[in-house]
């Protein structure tokens, strides 16, 4: 298959699965109250922490290392067993520290005990998921992972509606959703798959052995530096649960999701495209050629993700009243502001500064984000939360993502000669600024039809400004298009 092809599936896969999970939000805090929704969000953020504490670097070792052009099947066959047999002793390993928890009646999460079974069954099929998608990527298989992010999305909110208006369940049948959406995906994708009945373990020869070895040289650093880049994305969840309570949690979750279902996805989805070109470029021709690839990157990141943020900001009274609903609305237009630019901090760490560690196999360095985040956010997310509330907590989450940028983009910048501040970022700037100008006048707009008239006001604007700026890295899309008009007319 060919890139161009790969890309536009695996985009619209991103896209598709965006918008169900999008849709799937608007749905869940129209139906669940704040208590609820908190709760909710308790549960999968710490299901998601132990996932990546326990399974999140063997996900990013295997994106690095399953890749061989020369086989057959496109993967590593050792490399894979080797992961596989890793995953299943990790697994092991959570299940009976998970049941001694649940003997003892440790409370997880912040959550009641009764809720630790599936904490641990929305882990394991968050992990079995993952890895069947990292096994399709590797592969390319662009609709084998379009498949798998479009069924368990639509399967997600199918069996949501069914559980929480038929039964009434709440948090518990949104969580039971998730949880047997995912088990059923991952369960079809590998009954069709025939890489997965080809897998074994339990050889030992000394190429098998190597294997191990080149899987925990790589991942071992990752462990502690996985779980801390996803504890430094929730802990303020956490620190809101012991000052304010679940319902507290549930207001700036609302707004937190919101952030991380649209322009969350959009940055992961040029990062699912992006990154296996970025890692042929450095194997093939070199940093020289990678680095270009993430200076293209990091323009088409910021291109997308600020004016995203400048409408979250200028737009915030009507778009929290058009996306949150009357319940979360009123909080969620005062958080919106903060919380969408510590989101684009932390996106833009996450899908590119980290990227530059992950392929200069400088695995260590993955730990230096989450640790400046995280000893910016306990300290000061504690004495925030308890002075101003679910706002203080947003501004210091914008603090903590601010220093952990600042840091990592020095570190990238040593490790690999590439730029952040260049011509096109400069003129992404100015055209988002001047959307937001443009669009100021509007700021207290809440309509809902008037709201959606505007946002694609600010795109035209946006887009206009940056056909006018004239980005280097367009110029050839608009000298192609010139010329097909020009065929056209002759």
């Amino acid at each position: 298959m060919s890139s161009g092809r790969y890309a536009a599936i695996t985009t619209a896969a991103l896209a598709l699965s965006s918008g169900l999970n999008f849709v799937a939000l608007f749905v869940w805090i129209r139906l669940l109250d704040p208590r609820e929704f908190g709760v909710y969000s308790l549960v999968s953020a710490t299901a998601l922490l132990l996932n990546a504490l326990m399974f999140e670097w063997l996900r990013i070792v295997a994106m690095r290392t399953l890749y061989d052009g020369k086989s057959d099947i496109g993967i590593d066959r050792r490399q894979a067993d080797a992961l596989f047999a890793a995953v299943l002793g990790l697994l092991g390993l959570l299940v009976a520290a998970g049941l001694a928890a649940w003997a003892a009646g440790l409370p997880v999460g912040g959550v009641d005990r009764d809720w630790l079974p599936l904490i641990l069954l929305f882990t394991i099929s968050e992990m079995a998921l993952a890895m069947v998608n990292v096994v399709s990527r590797v592969r390319q298989q662009a609709w084998q992972f379009f498949q798998s992010m479009v069924l368990r999305s639509a399967l997600a909110i199918a069996l949501g509606l069914l559980l929480v208006i038929g039964f009434d369940l709440g948090a518990l049948g949104v969580v039971s959703a998730i949880i047997a959406a995912q088990w059923a995906t991952a369960a079809l994708i590998i009954a069709r798959d025939r890489v997965w009945r080809g897998l074994r373990i339990g050889r030992h020869s000394a190429a098998d052995r190597a294997a191990f070895r080149e899987l925990w040289r790589l991942g071992s650093p990752l462990i502690l530096s996985t779980a801390l880049a996803y504890f430094a994305t929730v802990a303020d969840r956490f620190i809101l649960n012991e000052t304010m309570g679940p319902a507290a949690v549930g207001h700036y979750a609302a707004a937190s999701d919101l952030l991380q279902k649209t322009l969350g996805f959009l940055l992961l989805a040029i990062n699912i495209t992006a990154y296996p070109a970025l890692v042929r470029a450095y194997e093939d021709k070199g940093p020289e050629a990678a680095a270009k690839g993430l200076q293209d990157l990091f323009v088409l990141q910021l291109g997308i993700g600020l004016p995203a943020i400048v409408a979250f900001i200028v737009l915030s009274p009507g778009l929290s009243s058009l996306l949150l609903g009357a319940t979360f609305g009123d909080t969620g237009q005062r958080l919106l502001p903060w919380v969408a630019m510590a989101a684009l901090l932390r996106l833009l760490v996450s899908f590119h500064l980290i990227t530059v560690f992950q392929l200069t196999r400088k695995m260590r360095l993955m730990i230096v984000a989450p640790a400046v985040s995280l000893l910016v956010l306990i300290p000061l997310g504690i004495v925030g939360s308890r002075a101003n509330g679910v706002l203080g907590m947003a501004q210091v989450s914008l603090a903590a993502h601010a220093a952990s940028f600042l840091v990592c983009a020095v570190l990238a910048r040593r490790v690999m000669t590439f730029r952040l501040l260049s011509a096109d970022s400069i003129k992404v700037t100015l055209a988002s600024g001047a959307m937001g100008l443009a669009l100021l006048p509007f700021a207290h707009v809440r309509d809902p039809a008037l709201v959606l008239i505007l946002c694609l006001a600010g795109t035209v604007i946006y887009g206009a400004a940056v056909l006018a700026l004239r980005l280097e890295r367009i110029k050839p899309a608009q000298r192609r298009l010139v010329m097909r008009l020009q065929r056209r007319r002759s």
